[in-house]
């Protein structure tokens, strides 16, 4: 009977575990990393892994770019080449052609013949 009581006063598991909207778990061979998704500066795909680069440092994750991507799932976050994700928020300079990308840390990107016309679009409308 107290048993029952007591269950009646903790919250289901599910309602105190929810997932983050603003942080997110990545998985490597050191550990588990709890960051900001804000913070990330862009994704660069290394085969199976994805190097998720910030400010000042960079982390080797254990899972693809695309499930890295899927995982963030956040408008500031675009597809912009099939081996990079950037974070808009972190644009410093796009070239004239929309062929590259550099980031706030001095990182270039690439981006692909097939985004450029996206890349575009989406730049005018965030600054514009």
């Amino acid at each position: 009977m107290k048993t029952l009581e007591f269950n009646k006063h903790v919250p289901p598991l599910m309602d105190v575990i929810k997932p983050s909207k603003q942080k997110l778990c990545i998985t490597t061979q050191k550990g588990h990393f709890i960051i900001y998704k804000k913070d990330i500066s862009h994704l660069v795909a290394e085969g199976n892994y994805t190097l998720i680069y910030f400010k000042d440092q960079k982390i080797l994750c254990s899972k693809t770019i695309n499930s890295v991507f899927e995982q963030i799932n956040h408008s500031a976050f675009i597809r912009i080449h099939k081996s990079y994700v950037l974070n808009i928020d972190h644009l410093a300079y796009i070239d004239y052609a929309f062929s590259y990308a550099i980031t706030e840390n001095n990182h270039k990107v690439q981006i692909a013949r097939s985004r450029k016309q996206h890349m575009k679009n989406l730049v005018q409308l965030k600054f514009d």
